[in-house]
């Protein structure tokens, strides 16, 4: 779990003056995942809270919205695309983000999903294996 100072829009609503009192969300994940393609990966995480900062005003212009999950390609040999991509903020629960991630070549990937705050991220990693596809079309 990182507690960073924050620069990527996705998270640009950072307060300069966190409040000591919070905490990074807590983050939980499903396991390492095999797939062959042309077959998707769905991934899960779930982001909980202490209900800090409260959602409203940012102090940099933006606002706090609760917590929100983005999906990213951390590492792996080809493109992703994920469906979706991010969840709406969500405020005093637990926020679920499921995504379903297609790959575009064979190999090791690692998926990472962020969930902020307003002020505080924190990350889960998910290895995805993508095998070739076994298809029997083959060329001469």
């Amino acid at each position: 779990i990182s507690k960073n100072s924050v620069r990527d829009s996705f998270l640009g609503v950072a307060d300069s003056t966190p409040n000591p009192d919070n905490n990074a969300p807590v983050m939980t994940g499903g396991p390492a995942q095999t797939i062959t393609l042309p077959a998707t990966a769905t991934l899960k995480v779930t982001a909980t809270d202490d209900g800090l900062p409260k959602p409203g005003a940012g102090d940099r212009g933006g606002r706090v919205q609760g917590v929100r999950i983005r999906w990213f390609l951390y590492r792996g040999p080809g493109k992703v695309q994920f469906d979706p991509d991010s969840s709406p903020g969500v405020y005093g629960q637990p926020v679920t983000s499921e995504t379903k991630v297609s790959f575009s070549v064979p190999g090791n990937y690692r998926i990472r999903a962020i969930a902020i705050d307003g002020a505080l991220f924190s990350t889960y990693d998910t290895d995805v294996k993508v095998n070739p596809s076994t298809s029997a079309e083959k060329t001469h």
